[in-house]
């Protein structure tokens, strides 16, 4: 078996989080938030969680740091919406 190039490692592990639910992110950006950022207890949970082995695929400290930014700039979005329409 020949070993994976780093490309198609990175292209698998991709793929793999794109599969993941918006209850998956969900879970994960409120875990997040609740252990203090820590991504690894954040791991850990989404892992028991989701019923997933000890060693089993759970996403990666970046793709956790990447939605949560992605939920914060969301947040601040709608936050803003929200004082317009008021102000409207």
């Amino acid at each position: 078996m020949q070993p994976r190039s780093v490309a198609s490692w990175f292209h698998a592990i991709s793929v793999a989080m794109e599969q993941c639910t918006a209850q998956h992110r969900a879970f994960v950006v409120e875990a997040y938030f609740k252990n203090s950022g820590s991504a690894v207890t954040t791991q850990q949970l989404f892992r028991g969680h989701f019923n997933i082995p000890r060693h089993g695929r759970a996403p990666c400290r970046s793709t956790i740091k990447e939605w949560v930014q992605n939920f914060r700039e969301n947040a601040e979005f709608l936050r803003y919406e929200h004082q317009k329409m008021l102000i409207s």
